[in-house]
């Protein structure tokens, strides 16, 4: 197959819309598309999306790009996913989100992450980061204090764009990125932090 039929996908979960771009492999775009998404704030502080929504966006604008460029699902060599970080997007073991994500801007934690400075004075050196409404940790504290149903049914945390790589490959994941910015993985390594 000549490399003027083969297509590489790009997709990005952003803060307001699912874009999608098709390129040859030697970078010229093919077509662009996006989706809006939007934000749910159901009380003050909090920002919440749907993956559901991510998803079904993806769904519609890869065969939108498919046939504005006359191109087949098969042509398509690589896909490469990226998103807002680090949203707070919580799955049982069918990748189903159990709760709407919480976003990277939403304040709700605010008595967590006051709590996690406390019992973590280190946070800083330990991860490289300050614990702030972005980290992971106090989010996920939030959920289990007022949501401890949806927090004992959950088998895995992901990101925005860790939940549609799921979705696609039906494998969890989470990268370098994602484990950085959520707080959760010592600085320099690989390695999560389990008291964090």
């Amino acid at each position: 197959m000549s490399s003027a039929r083969r297509y590489l996908l790009g997709i990005d979960i952003g803060t307001t819309a699912t874009k999608c771009v098709l390129c040859r492999e030697n970078g010229t775009v093919v077509a662009v598309s996006e989706r809006s998404c939007s934000v749910q704030s159901p009380s003050a502080g909090f920002a919440e999306m749907d993956p559901e929504q991510w998803w079904a966006n993806v769904c519609a604008l890869v065969p939108e790009l498919l046939a504005e460029a006359g191109a087949r699902a098969g042509q398509v060599e690589a896909v490469g996913v990226s998103g807002m970080v680090p949203a707070l997007v919580v799955v049982d073991d069918g990748l189903v989100p159990r709760y709407p994500s919480i976003q990277q801007n939403d304040a709700r934690a605010s008595a967590e992450i006051a709590h996690m400075r406390r019992a973590v004075p280190d946070f800083v050196e330990l991860t490289g980061a300050a614990v702030s409404a972005q980290s992971i940790g106090p989010k996920w504290q939030w959920l289990a204090r007022h949501a401890p149903d949806v927090a004992e049914g959950t088998t895995c945390v992901l990101g925005s764009y860790g939940w549609v790589i799921a979705r696609l490959t039906g494998r969890p994941v989470a990268d370098a990125n994602w484990a950085i910015e959520s707080g959760l993985s010592r600085l320099g390594t690989d390695a999560w932090d389990h008291r964090l």
